[in-house]
């Protein structure tokens, strides 16, 4: 008799482990936003120069 999917299924997820799984999300959530606003502020200067430095070159007259 074969086994029955059921049985190698993981157990639902509980209320009490559902608060924890969704304290872990919120955490990850943090931590990725956390590194975006730490790149866009670290890159953001060099960038800014860039981007007007490119522009400065394609606005001058042809000689």
């Amino acid at each position: 008799m074969p086994i029955a999917a059921t049985n190698l299924a993981e157990p639902p997820i509980t209320e009490s482990e559902r608060g924890s799984v969704m304290v872990e999300y919120a955490v990850l959530l943090t931590v990725v936003a956390m590194a975006v606003a730490f790149a866009t502020v670290a890159l953001g200067i060099p960038l800014t120069s860039m981007y007007f430095s490119q522009r400065t070159w394609l606005l001058l007259p042809y000689p």
